[in-house]
């Protein structure tokens, strides 16, 4: 007997199969990933959804994310309390970027530490 999980995943006795029934799934990177330039302005400049996730987080976070992401310093970018709040949200605005090129349903995964 089969039983069904989440997000299409199905166990069928000791073996494990994902069925995505055509839809997409997008893995994100965890700490450790993010680099001076992963992300800049002219990436997002049509995508008002990715342009409003920087600017609440640069709200919530006192300083210009976007700025520190595109420019750096690395050393500051590389500080574990910033770099995993930078690559979350490099991450979420790839993935609105994917959708609003693609128009997709995606599901998504990422690893992240501390979160």
């Amino acid at each position: 007997p089969s039983s069904s999980l989440p997000l299409g995943l199905h166990t069928t006795g000791k073996q494990t199969e994902q069925v995505l029934y055509g839809k997409s799934v997008a893995i994100f990177p965890g700490q450790g990933s993010q680099y001076v330039g992963m992300l800049t302005k002219e990436m997002i400049k049509d995508c008002e959804q990715a342009i409003n996730r920087f600017s609440l987080a640069s709200v919530l976070l006192g300083f210009d994310l976007l700025h520190l992401v595109e420019y750096g310093p690395e050393e500051q970018l590389n500080a574990s309390v910033i770099s995993q709040v930078a690559i979350f949200v490099v991450s979420l605005a790839q993935y609105d970027l994917v959708r609003q090129r693609c128009g997709a349903e995606w599901a998504s995964i990422g690893a992240m530490m501390g979160l």
